[in-house]
């Protein structure tokens, strides 16, 4: 990579550079070169720090989170994290393989029919399945953030590319300080520290397989609100019941007992009604992939599992839909 020509092109005009691809991100403003040796480019450059270390540890954390995607079944374009000296101080910069513009889910959920929409659904539902039924192998703490505005439709199937912040072995809080260190907006960065407490809790989605579920169904329900019926549908039916499967593997590790014989692996796979045993926890059961009530999901049958499922979508898509800023 020739980061001579990279600097070059960072530190060059707009109109040299090329017009940002997107106006909807929180962190920078990603362009792509309209020619030279970039043009098959997405750039994305963040703010820096005065901290060396800590610019270390991102390159390093980044570089985890990158790896870590791919390991878990994400498909992820060719994705490069520089730490760039620019004007005397290193700069995080991004440079991924650029995917076709007529390709972003975002603008195809608006322009796409309802059957097409759905389909959309479908495709990112099954990397974020893919994602936390193997995200249990990484032995830190990690998340996702699976929005609309992060998956491009290649050929019927989704692809992620949103790598920023990596979502790997940070703690809440300092995930909560990043989020306003490298803010974009001067005024996030001036305001957010009155408001920490709720610019932490942002990331809170991000780490819950239930409500990176729920983010994305509320996405298109605001997206296009006259078909939020078939996205709720969708929820209750189709990804339901995959997510249902890491809850039920979560809690066999956590009792100790094999595939075979643990109750929520066969509930998993029947339709019967099957009571928990003594051996599952009560702060399991509340701490079930469904969230917050996941103890009275306990007594049900697995298609009922899905029902329950889709109401706490609905009910969470209310409380927050004013809360999100953009789908």
């Amino acid at each position: 990579m020739d980061l001579d020509a990279l600097r070059a092109l960072i530190v060059a005009d707009s109109a040299t550079r090329g017009q940002p691809i997107s106006k909807l991100g929180y962190f920078c403003a990603p362009f792509r070169p309209a020619s030279g040796p970039f043009a098959n480019k997405v750039i994305k450059v963040y703010r820096g720090l005065s901290d060396e270390t800590a610019l270390e540890r991102l390159a390093a954390c980044h570089d985890d989170y990158a790896a870590a995607l791919r390991t878990a079944g994400v498909p992820l374009p060719c994705t490069a994290f520089l730490l760039l000296p620019i004007e005397g101080r290193r700069v995080p910069v991004i440079v991924q393989d650029a995917l076709p513009n007529e390709a972003m889910m975002r603008p195809l959920m608006q322009s796409g029919t309802r059957d097409e929409t759905v389909a959309m659904m479908e495709a990112a539902g099954d990397v974020i399945a893919t994602f936390w039924n193997n995200a249990d192998q990484f032995k830190t703490r990690i998340g996702f953030h699976p929005s609309i505005r992060n998956f491009a439709i290649i050929d019927g199937n989704a692809v992620f590319f949103d790598t920023f912040p990596p979502l790997i072995h940070y703690s809440r809080a300092e995930m909560g300080k990043m989020l306003l260190q490298f803010s974009d907006k001067a005024l996030m960065r001036w305001v957010g520290p009155l408001v920490q407490a709720k610019v932490t809790g942002i990331q809170d989605e991000w780490y819950s397989p239930a409500e990176t579920l729920v983010g994305l169904v509320g996405s298109a329900c605001r997206l296009r609100p006259h078909d939020a019926g078939a996205y709720l549908e969708w929820g209750r039916v189709g990804k339901m019941r995959r997510c249902w499967v890491w809850w039920s593997r979560r809690v066999c590790r956590a009792t100790g007992q094999g595939f075979a014989n643990c109750w929520a692996c066969r509930a998993s796979r029947t339709s019967e009604s099957i009571a928990p045993s003594p051996c599952v926890s009560a702060s399991e059961r509340s701490n079930a992939a469904f969230g917050r009530c996941g103890s009275a999901r306990f007594q049900l049958s697995a298609p009922r599992i899905e029902t329950v499922g889709a109401v706490r979508i609905t009910q969470l898509i209310r409380i927050n839909a004013s809360e999100r800023i953009l789908p």
